[in-house]
C-alpha cells in the first residue's frame, strides 16, 4: 500500500527539470530497486498509467531512461519463462509509444529509438517476449514508423536503411522456423511498407530512391512476399528514369541479390508480375541511345545464364525471348569487343607515355 501511495510522487521527478545527472541516476537506482523488490506494484501502476511510460521513452535520449527501459525488459524477459502470461511491453504497447515518439520528430529522435532498438536486438534473442512484443504489435510498431520517415525531407534515409539492415530486418529472419508469429510480423510490416509504392512512383528523384533501398532492403533479407505487390513500380525505376544511373544500380544489384540467394521464386515473380522482360527487350531491340541499356543488357543475361530450372522452363516456353536469343548474343559480342577494344586503347597510350 505505501508503495502505491508513493509512486506517482516517485514519477512526479520526470515532470520537472531533470538537473543533475546524479538526480537522474539517483531516480534510476530507486526503481530498479522497486522492481526488484516489488515488480508486481510497479508494473501495475505502469500498466495503469501508460502516460508515465511515455515520459519515459519522451526522454530516450537520456542513458539512464534507455537503461531504465532494458532493464524492465530483461525482467519481463525472465519472468516469461516462469509465465507466459508477463508481457509488460505488450501490456503498455511499448512499441506504438517509440513509434509515436519517433515520429514526431524524425531528426532529433531518430539517434536515439537506434540506441534502444540496438539494446533491445543485442541484449534479447528474437524468440523473447520483449523482442516478440515489440515486433508484432498490431496497433502500432516501429516497422510502420520507419518506412514513413523517408517521406520527411530532413530524415537521413541511409540511418534509416542501416536500422533495417543491420538489426531489425536480421531479426525478423530469425523468427522465421515460428511460422505463426513470423506471419504475425509480416502482417504488422504491411502497414509501413505501403508506403513503398507511393514512394518509388515520386517525381521526387530523393523520394524515389529512398523507396529504392528500402525495397533493396526488404529483398537481401528475403522478405519477398512484402514486396510482390510492388515489384512493377520497382521495375518501373529502369525504364521512367531513362537516365538514374543511382537508381539502375540499385535494381541491377537487388536481383544480383537474390540471384545469389537462389530465391528463384522472387525471379518468377518478376516475369508473372511485372513486364520486366518485354520491356527490356524493346529497349536493347531498338537504336535509340538511353542510360538504361547497359545496366537492361546485364539483367537480361541474369535470367539468360540463372542457373533456376523454374525460370529456364519459364523463358524457353516465352516465344518472344526466344526470338530475341540470337540479338542478345550479337550485343554480347559487341560489348566484349568494345572492352577488348578498349583495353588496346589503354595499353597502347600507356606504352606511349599518354593519358588514357
Amino acid at each position: 500500500m505505501i508503495i502505491q501511495k508513493h509512486l506517482p510522487l516517485v514519477f512526479s521527478y520526470l515532470d520537472g527539470g531533470f538537473g543533475e545527472p546524479s538526480r537522474l541516476q539517483c531516480f534510476n537506482r530507486v526503481i530498479s530497486f522497486l522492481l526488484e523488490k516489488s515488480s508486481d506494484r510497479l508494473l501495475a501502476y505502469l500498466r495503469n498509467t501508460p502516460e508515465v511510460v511515455t515520459k519515459i521513452v519522451n526522454n530516450l535520449a537520456r542513458p539512464q531512461l534507455l537503461e531504465l527501459i532494458i532493464k524492465i525488459l530483461s525482467w519481463e524477459d525472465t519472468m516469461s519463462k516462469v509465465s507466459a502470461n508477463i508481457a509488460w511491453s505488450n501490456s503498455v504497447n511499448l512499441g506504438k509509444i517509440v513509434a509515436d515518439f519517433l515520429t514526431s520528430s524524425p531528426e532529433a529522435n531518430l539517434p536515439s529509438v537506434t540506441r534502444l532498438i540496438t539494446e533491445i536486438c543485442n541484449w534479447f534473442p528474437a524468440s523473447s517476449s520483449p523482442v516478440r512484443n515489440f515486433l508484432s504489435s498490431n496497433e502500432g510498431n516501429i516497422f510502420k514508423a520507419l518506412p514513413s520517415l523517408l517521406l520527411t525531407p530532413t530524415t537521413s534515409y541511409t540511418a534509416v536503411k542501416k536500422l533495417l539492415n543491420k538489426l531489425l530486418l536480421p531479426t525478423i529472419l530469425k523468427t522465421v522456423d515460428d511460422t505463426d508469429f513470423y506471419s504475425s510480423v509480416i502482417e504488422s510490416l504491411r502497414g509501413g511498407v505501403a508506403v513503398l509504392g507511393s514512394m518509388l512512383t515520386n517525381k521526387s528523384i530523393r523520394l524515389a530512391f529512398a523507396g529504392a533501398t528500402l525495397f533493396q532492403s526488404l529483398a537481401k533479407n528475403r522478405l519477398f512476399a512484402l514486396i510482390d505487390d510492388q515489384c512493377e513500380a520497382f521495375v518501373d525505376l529502369l525504364f521512367v528514369r531513362k537516365w538514374s544511373n543511382i537508381l539502375h544500380q540499385i535494381v541491377l544489384d537487388t536481383l544480383l541479390n537474390a540471384s545469389g540467394l537462389t530465391e528463384e521464386a522472387f525471379f518468377i515473380a518478376l516475369f508473372q508480375k511485372t513486364t520486366l522482360i518485354p520491356r527490356s527487350i524493346a529497349v536493347l531491340k531498338s537504336s535509340e541511345i538511353t542510360g538504361n541499356r547497359g545496366h537492361l543488357l546485364r539483367i537480361v543475361n541474369i535470367f539468360a545464364t540463372t542457373s533456376f530450372e523454374g525460370v529456364q522452363t519459364y523463358l524457353l516456353e516465352n516465344e518472344e525471348w526466344k526470338a530475341f536469343l540470337p540479338i542478345l548474343q550479337v550485343l554480347n559480342d559487341a560489348n566484349l569487343n568494345f572492352r577488348e577494344a578498349e583495353k588496346r586503347r589503354k595499353k597502347e597510350a600507356a606504352s606511349q607515355g599518354m593519358p588514357f
